[in-house]
């Protein structure tokens, strides 16, 4: 049985990790991508075969129920779970706990997001080459926020 909170964040997640579109792009420390899943990160999986199937397996599996969406609030399980895809599961799981995810849900998530813009501010501050991302990531983060207060009224 699929979880509608999954179905939507991955909805979302996918496009900004690139959907169905194969790459190898040197510059990639992941090598391999497709669908956000990287030869890297994953090296006995057949980027170049990997079906949308699998990779949802792959990301509900080390993504959604790792970071611990199942039980979170849709709009903070939404977040999370983008998070965790683009930050690391280990650092979301660590901002979780710092925040009252008993709280109200949307409050919560900005939270998350906030902290997400503050990383990025960091990461670019200690390695200034990752400032060509920031853009990006920024509108990631705001689009995200978009999102979660339509998918989740």
């Amino acid at each position: 049985m699929s979880d509608p909170a999954f179905d939507q964040a991955l909805k979302f997640s996918l496009i900004w990790e690139g959907g169905e579109r194969y790459t190898n792009d040197p510059d990639d420390p992941g090598g391999e991508t497709k669908y956000g899943i990287s030869k890297k990160a994953y090296p006995d999986v057949d980027i170049k075969s990997l079906t949308l199937a699998e990779a949802s397996i792959l990301y509900q599996r080390d993504y959604w129920d790792k970071t611990g969406c199942p039980i979170l609030q849709p709009a903070i399980a939404i977040c999370a779970f983008d998070t965790s895809v683009n930050c690391g599961v280990g650092r979301c799981r660590s901002w979780l706990s710092e925040l009252d995810v008993l709280g109200d849900d949307k409050k919560v998530a900005r939270l998350l997001l906030q902290r997400r813009i503050a990383y990025y501010m960091d990461l670019v501050k200690r390695k200034p080459t990752l400032g060509k991302y920031i853009k990006g990531w920024c509108n990631r983060v705001n689009d995200l926020s978009k999102y979660i207060d339509v998918v989740t009224t």
